[in-house]
């Protein structure tokens, strides 16, 4: 169990997640660079990282959208490997949010 380093009041309600979490790549390329059939493309950017999965991208955005006031404490029940590459990244953006702990389950 892991949590953020602001903690929620005691009277706080508590909501409890439970979903995936992933590490979405994204890649950005004009449509100009496109492959054409049987060729292919080199990308002009570097593929990008981006904290992903319907119980991260929830908790997310439910925290955003508390802020810092009144926020209840959120609870993540999810799974994910926090001592590789993309886990770590994925453990950084969780431990970023205010009022939240998160539950590993390994896989």
């Amino acid at each position: 169990t892991m949590s953020a380093s602001t903690a929620a009041s005691d009277t706080s309600p508590t909501l409890t997640v439970i979903g995936d979490a992933f590490l979405d790549l994204l890649i950005s390329s004009p449509t100009s660079t496109l492959p054409t059939p049987g060729s292919d493309t080199l990308l002009d950017a570097p593929v990008t990282t981006s904290p992903g999965g319907s119980g991260v991208n929830f908790t997310t955005q439910f925290t955003r959208f508390y802020g810092n006031s009144q926020q209840p404490r959120v609870h993540l029940h999810t799974s994910f490997d926090p001592n590789d590459a993309h886990g770590a990244a994925l453990q950084s953006h969780l431990s970023s949010l205010p009022f939240l702990t998160v539950s590993l389950h390994n896989h």
